[in-house]
């Protein structure tokens, strides 16, 4: 199995960069990633104030980007997450830099919990269980190069926690290859990331396929219960409505029902939820149960 190790890295979505690594649509492989602090936050003396400003301003690295062979604008990429192996320890952060409440931390503090036997180890009391996710993982763009903490059409920082093992992420490709990069896992997320949660070094095993000549305008996940579009946007009225049209437009193109059919039905099982608003651009998804739309 091919490893792409975390060296490997970028803080971009990139159409014009070097690839770190090809891969072929079924080919299984492994990325391994960095936690959001470049893994410069790991023990109480990395914790002062002064020392997390310098890192803060420069996080969130991504591993890639990886070719995938055959990926054509036009085409969309489905990728399978396999499996996402958190290790060792995760760190969180609180600061005038992150989310809705960041003005109530004029200072930035930082926890560090060791991760084993598969939980966060909160305090000697609470033990969390971890639920893996994605935070950052997209393709390039044919617009621009983007940094690594922004999100749009191509995926990027969405961290939807649906975005876990057993997912499938589908992504428009944009550029020869598509250039996919990932990183940005937490150990455990919250829906809306109201305050950063525990970033963790990780191994991400995955494979993708290629669907030629199909055209997507959002990020989908299918899990095995539920399907799903996310978009990102100022406002969450805004994601929310996008969100809720591109899922019905995927009920009308590939489910064969009416649009208007489409939106009954979203109206009546379908529920919109915040991925995140910690950043300026926010993310949501609507989502609803697949079994509506299961043959």
């Amino acid at each position: 199995m091919q490893v792409i190790p975390k060296s490997k890295f970028t803080y971009l979505y990139d159409g014009k960069a070097v690839p770190a690594a090809t891969v072929k649509p079924g080919e299984v492989f492994q990325v391994e990633t960095e936690d959001a602090f470049n893994g410069l936050i790991k023990k109480e003396s990395d914790c002062t104030p002064e020392n997390i400003e310098k890192i803060v301003h420069r996080s969130n690295p991504l591993t890639g980007p990886v070719k995938i062979e055959g990926a054509e604008p036009g085409d969309t990429v489905s990728i399978h997450i396999l499996s996402i192996e958190c290790l060792e320890y995760g760190v969180s952060i609180l600061g005038d830099h992150f989310g809705p409440v960041s003005h109530l931390f004029p200072k930035h503090v930082a926890k560090i919990v060791p991760i084993s036997g598969g939980a966060a180890h909160f305090n000697e009391k609470i033990k969390i269980p971890l639920e893996p996710m994605i935070g950052s993982i997209g393709v390039a763009s044919d617009e621009e190069t983007i940094f690594s903490w922004k999100q749009g059409h191509y995926g990027g920082n969405m961290d939807c926690k649906e975005v876990k093992a057993g997912s499938i992420l589908q992504l428009p490709v944009s550029v020869p290859g598509a250039m996919l990069v990932m990183g940005d896992v937490h150990g455990i997320q919250g829906d809306g990331e109201m305050c950063n949660p525990f970033e963790v070094p990780a191994k991400i095993t995955l494979k993708v396929e290629l669907i030629k000549n199909k055209k997507i305008s959002n990020p989908r996940v299918l899990t095995p219960d539920k399907i799903m579009t996310i978009a990102s946007g100022r406002t969450f009225e805004a994601c929310s409505n996008e969100a809720f049209i591109a899922l019905a437009n995927w009920l009308a193109e590939d489910y064969g029902f009416t649009f208007n059919d489409a939106c009954f039905l979203l109206g009546q099982v379908a529920d919109v939820r915040a991925c995140q608003i910690a950043n300026t651009m926010h993310t949501v998804r609507c989502e609803m149960p697949a079994r509506y739309v299961s043959n």
